[in-house]
């Protein structure tokens, strides 16, 4: 069986040979893909440490990480000596790699939501020449964004469904929600990176308040509990928490608290363009998208071409049966956004809408399987 194969799992591991593996944590969100793989690790007998960047991390190292830490057999600020060091994204750590490199120490990136496939796109191959093993999620977007060089192995943060996320009356229980009200879970507004910072903020002055309301005149219509979760990044408005009957920011990432809550809502809304599409589709929930901006002014240029058939394209994360997009832009959108909150139906899902579900984020994220976690270590097993 060739090294990942979705039916593997054996390589040196299986064998009885220890591998050590290090993974090198400058953000606490990397817990949700670093998390399962080292789950994977451990049962095959592998040593797991992880090393916390020492300087810059984007997250406040002092929290508690416990759950998430609790995976590795040592945790560690210093430069560690081991097999493999597998960081999240290619942007990751280089002054590390530079140096460990040299003492013979691999170095493995995994990929987060497609990130990688952005970064050969808008750099070049020449990014991977610090790497020794360099992943994506599924083979499709590679093949559009010409980074034939990263090896596809699936989205190990999903893994989680299949170990330490249970199903919805659990997840329900678990944060406290009401067993049988319909629940809708509302992303808040992204950050888009090619937007400028003073049409987000004009759009934060105007547009957002009247959409967010629209959100909430649904709940209110259909009797759901409306559970905003955010992230401290997107430097939410004060009125929105008292707009949300439920306002939850970053608590855990393994396991991952966003994913463990769309196993627990009905609907996933929202969004602005977010790539929290994946998770929903891989979950099987209905959601209805919210586009605040065209694709054209949102998105980065080189990065289009790859983002529109796999997102925004009939049959993509955002554009298919039991997932539409509201646009909220362009002549009437107001009345068609209000009509939706007055008007349309609560949504069900059918077979085929499910079809479209798995086949909208196996083309992005790969198969959903739990064994993407697996893929991946039988690539640094089969190169040890």
């Amino acid at each position: 069986m060739e090294p990942g194969d979705p039916g593997g799992g054996g390589g040196i591991g299986a064998l009885g040979d220890q591998v050590k593996i290090g993974y090198f944590l400058s953000r606490q969100t990397h817990l949700k893909v670093l998390g399962p793989v080292a789950a994977e690790a451990r049962r095959r007998g592998h040593a797991c440490v992880a090393q916390i960047q020492r300087a810059g991390p984007k997250d406040d190292v002092s929290k508690s990480w416990a759950q998430g830490l609790s995976l590795f057999d040592q945790v560690t600020t210093h430069d560690l000596e081991a097999d493999w060091m597998v960081a999240v994204g290619l942007r990751t750590a280089a002054d590390e790699r530079h140096v460990s490199r040299s003492r013979g120490i691999k170095w493995a990136a995994l990929d987060s939501c497609g990130d990688n496939l952005l970064y050969v796109r808008e750099y070049g191959e020449a990014v991977l020449k610090d790497w020794d093993c360099v992943t994506t999620l599924a083979p499709e977007p590679r093949d559009a964004a010409g980074a034939w060089m990263l090896e596809p192995v699936g989205y190990p943060e999903l893994d989680q469904l299949f170990t330490v996320i249970s199903d919805q009356a659990a997840c329900r229980v678990k944060w406290n929600l009401p067993e049988r009200q319909n629940i809708v879970l509302f992303a808040p507004a992204a950050r888009p990176a090619h937007l400028s910072r003073l049409s987000r903020w004009w759009w934060g002055r105007g547009d957002y308040p009247f959409i967010a309301h629209q959100v909430r005149r649904f709940c209110d219509r259909h009797g759901a509990l409306l559970i905003t979760k955010t992230r401290a990044k997107h430097g939410d408005p004060p009125w929105l928490e008292g707009l949300s009957d439920r306002y939850i920011g970053e608590t855990c990432y393994y396991p991952f608290d966003t994913l463990e809550l769309v196993v627990a809502s009905d609907l996933v809304t929202g969004g602005f363009g977010s790539a929290l599409a994946i998770e929903a589709a891989a979950v099987g929930r209905p959601q209805a998208w919210l586009q605040a901006w065209p694709l054209e002014r949102s998105e980065w240029p080189r990065f289009l071409p790859v983002r529109r058939p796999f997102f925004a394209d009939p049959g993509g994360l955002w554009n298919h049966a039991g997932a539409r997009t509201l646009n909220c832009y362009g002549p009437r959108w107001r009345e068609h956004l209000q009509f939706w909150a007055e008007e349309s139906p609560w949504p069900e899902l059918d077979d085929a809408a499910r079809e479209q579900h798995s086949r909208a984020v196996t083309r992005w994220a790969g198969p959903v399987d739990g064994k993407a976690s697996a893929r991946f270590l039988d690539l640094l097993e089969s190169r040890c």
